[in-house]
């Protein structure tokens, strides 16, 4: 037969008791502190960090966009002509699938690698 300090240890086995021995979690929470199927705050936090860095990149790339769209713009505006308007329209949609295909060639050359 147990005594009462062995059977005390044995049913506690596993528990977090604080000072006075009360336990330290919050019923319905894991011992994390968390309720169960919701993520740690430290998750949630770099989830959420992660998503504005996200946000972030791709307003920097609409920026970019759009400042590339109203170079364009400009130069087109500077044409004399409707002719002259579309030939170097036509001039700089060659330039950039050109800039494009040597930079998607370098990429699949460095992906080979």
């Amino acid at each position: 037969m147990l005594s009462n300090d062995e059977t005390r240890r044995v049913s506690t086995a596993g528990c977090q008791f604080g000072p006075g021995g009360a336990a330290t979690s919050v019923p319905g929470t894991t011992p994390d502190g968390h309720a169960p199927g919701q993520w740690p705050a430290e998750l949630q936090e770099l989830k959420a960090d992660r998503e504005a860095a996200t946000a972030r990149t791709r307003a920097e790339i609409r920026h970019r966009f759009h400042t590339a769209l109203a170079a364009v713009r400009v130069i087109l505006d500077d044409q004399p002509t409707p002719r002259t308007v579309r030939t170097a329209g036509r001039h700089i949609c060659m330039a950039v699938t050109f800039l494009a295909d040597d930079i998607a060639r370098a990429k699949a050359e460095e992906r080979d690698r």
